[in-house]
This record gives C-alpha cells, sequence and structure tokens, in this order.
C-alpha cells in the first residue's frame, strides 16, 4: 500500500464490458511472468442517491418568466425554458403559444423538437432519464394534483438506484407555475400527481431539444 508501484497505478473510468486485471514481470533476461490475469466485469449501476443535475442559468430562466393563473401558457414556457438552455439566450412563452378551444395549452410548434409518447409511466420517466444523460433538459406532460393536466421542464434526477425503476419523486425540474413563491424542484414532487393522462391521448409526452 502506498508503494511506488501502486501510486503509479492509474485507472480511468471504464464503459460497461470485461476486462482483465494484470499484471506482467519482466526478469533481467527478459522474460516475462504473468503475476496477476484477472477478469472482472463492469455493469451499468447507479449507486443509490446517484443523480444528474444539468447546470442551468437559473438567472436567464427567470427572464423567461412564468405564467399567471388561469393561463394555459404551461407548455410553452416549459419549452421557452428549453429553448433558452439550449441557446444561451432568453425566448419567450409567446414564441411557441397558440390559443386552441379544444386543447387550451396549445403549442403551436415544438421548435427543432424530438417528441416521444411513451405507453406507460415508467417508460416516459425512461426516457426522462436518459434525455437529461444526453445533456439536455425535456419537457414533460403531467397531471396535478387537482387533476388538471400541466407541462413541467425536467433538468435532472436525484436519488436514482434504478433507471428502469424512476419515479416522481426523483425529479428535478422547474414548474412553469410558482406556487408561492416556489418554481424549481429537487427530487420533491411539488404539484404533480402522476406522469401523464390517463385516457388522454397525450397520455404520455416527453420533448427535447434535437
Amino acid at each position: 500500500k502506498n508503494s511506488t508501484i501502486d501510486k503509479a497505478l492509474l485507472f480511468n473510468r471504464l464503459g460497461s464490458g470485461n476486462y482483465y486485471y494484470t499484471i506482467v514481470a519482466t526478469d533481467s533476461s527478459g522474460q516475462n511472468l504473468t503475476l496477476v490475469n484477472v477478469r472482472f466485469e463492469i455493469k451499468e449501476r447507479n449507486a443509490s442517491g446517484n443523480r444528474k443535475v444539468l447546470n442551468i442559468d437559473k438567472q436567464l430562466l427567470s427572464q423567461v418568466g412564468s405564467m399567471k393563473a388561469g393561463d394555459y401558457t404551461c407548455g410553452a414556457y416549459a419549452w421557452a425554458y428549453c429553448t433558452t438552455y439550449r441557446d444561451k439566450k432568453v425566448h419567450k412563452y409567446s414564441e411557441y403559444w397558440r390559443y386552441n378551444a379544444s386543447y387550451k395549452a396549445y403549442v403551436a410548434h415544438w421548435d427543432g423538437s424530438s417528441i416521444t409518447y411513451p405507453v406507460n409511466e415508467k417508460k416516459a420517466l425512461r426516457k426522462v432519464y436518459d434525455v437529461i444523460n444526453s445533456g439536455k433538459p425535456c419537457v414533460l406532460f403531467v397531471t396535478q394534483k387537482s387533476g388538471g393536466q400541466h407541462y413541467i421542464m425536467v433538468y435532472g434526477y436525484t436519488n436514482v438506484s434504478d433507471p428502469n425503476k424512476m419515479t416522481k419523486d426523483n425529479l428535478v425540474f422547474v414548474d412553469p407555475y410558482a406556487y408561492g413563491s416556489q418554481q424549481y424542484y429537487d427530487g420533491n414532487v411539488g404539484n404533480i400527481k402522476k406522469i401523464g393522462v390517463e385516457g388522454s391521448k397525450h397520455t404520455q409526452q416527453v420533448i427535447w431539444c434535437k
């Protein structure tokens, strides 16, 4: 321990796969002798408490603003947060929102987006996990505790031991509507009851910047 040899050993971060830990000694005659040759496997596994949170500029997002009570602009605001993060300049909800009588939280265009409609909450949250790991925030369609439909921008996750077992409790997000003075939530479900809406064509919806 703490020997010259120990200090000379350097392990970089290894991806998932099979590896061999090998130590070979060479004698004065040039003969090699394998002292250690042990196979080991690295699997993708997150330790309890693992988190990834994107470094968003809250001061910049504050210039985007937040929706007012009674508005139907949550989707447009959430998308403006995403594009502001992407472009590093302020976008306004008015760039994306259009009133639609049949679907009031209508977003006229998700500029430069990728959209998926996972079949259930588990798959939706797994998609959120993957998008965050790609370095991008995403817009997530949720149901509020009041029963209303809503959009939020997710920019991280916390305390995830298995990405396939994520829940709404693991989300780190900004809510377009400030409940009291709180708009940012870290591992706190805030006003979220569930992901998506059962029985709706928008049951699960995840949108992110390309």
